[in-house]
C-alpha cells in the first residue's frame, strides 16, 4: 500500500510478506524533515501515544542509556460495522546500531523480550478481554539515513508472529493501512512541529530537556553520516 498524507512525507511505500509462520514487512519513506527531529520522535518513546496511528498508551520501562531502551506500547482497532475493538500490546527492546561509515546512516534493532531477560523491570499485564493480545515481534530494524539539508529516508523492516487463519489477508491489509502505512505520515507531522510549533510540541519540550543528546551527541552521529 502507498500513502501519500502529510506534506513532510511526499510518498510512503508498505509491502508485506507471509511465510515459514511469520509475518514482514517493509516500509520506505523519504521525510522533508531533519533527521535529528525524525529521530527525536522515534527515540522519544513515551510520547508514541501522542502521534502513532491507533496507540492509546505508551511508556518507557526502563532507559539503559543514551542509545537502548525498553518501552510499551498498545493500540485499539475499531472498524466500520464491526461491534467490537480490536486491543493489542507490544513490548519492545531496542538499541542503536551505528552504521555511518558502513551504510551513512544509523540503525536501530529490536525485538520483543522476555520477562526473565529484565529481572529489574516488571512488565505489564497484557490487555484483558478476548479480542486482546500481546505481539512478540521477533525482528525489527528501523534505519535513518540523512539525506542532507533538511531530509532523511527512513526504512521500517518488521517481523512478527503469523497467527494464521485466525487473522486473513484482508485484516492483515487493513491493520497494516491503519497502522505502518500511516505510520510515517504521521511520524513527519510531529518531526516537523518541532521546529514550526516548538511551544507546544512535546518532541520539543523533551529536546530541550535532553540538549547534550540533542545537540551534541546525536548531530554529531548524524554528521558522520554525512561525511
Amino acid at each position: 500500500s502507498t500513502e501519500r498524507e502529510s506534506p513532510a512525507v511526499p510518498r510512503s511505500s508498505t509491502f508485506l510478506k507471509r511465510e515459514a509462520g511469520l509475518m514482514w514487512s517493509k516500509t520506505v519513506a523519504q521525510l522533508a524533515v531533519p533527521a535529528v527531529d525524525a529521530c527525536a520522535v522515534v527515540r522519544e518513546s513515551q510520547l508514541f501515544k501522542t502521534w502513532y496511528p491507533c496507540c492509546v498508551e505508551s511508556e518507557r520501562l526502563a532507559e539503559v542509556g543514551r542509545a537502548e531502551g525498553l518501552f510499551r506500547v498498545e493500540q485499539r482497532y475499531e472498524f466500520p460495522l464491526v461491534p467490537v475493538a480490536l486491543r493489542e500490546d507490544i513490548v519492545l527492546h531496542g538499541f542503536l546500531v551505528d552504521v555511518s561509515e558502513e551504510h551513512g546512516g544509523l540503525l536501530v534493532c529490536g525485538r520483543s523480550p522476555k520477562q526473565s531477560e529484565w529481572a529489574d523491570v516488571r512488565f505489564p499485564p497484557k490487555p484483558p478481554g478476548r479480542y486482546s493480545w500481546r505481539t512478540d515481534v521477533t525482528a525489527l530494524q528501523f534505519f535513518v539515513e540523512p539525506c542532507g539539508g533538511a531530509g532523511c529516508k527512513m526504512t521500517l523492516q518488521l517481523g512478527v508472529d503469523d497467527p494464521g487463519d485466525a487473522c486473513p489477508n484482508w485484516l492483515v491489509d487493513a491493520l497494516m493501512k491503519r497502522v505502518i502505512a500511516r505510520l510515517f505520515s504521521a511520524l513527519g507531522d510531529k518531526a516537523a512541529a518541532v521546529a514550526s510549533s516548538p511551544a507546544t510540541s512535546p518532541h520539543a519540550a523533551c529536546m530541550a530537556a535532553n540538549p547534550q543528546i540533542y545537540n551534541e551527541w546525536l548531530p554529531t552521529k548524524i554528521a558522520a553520516c554525512e561525511a
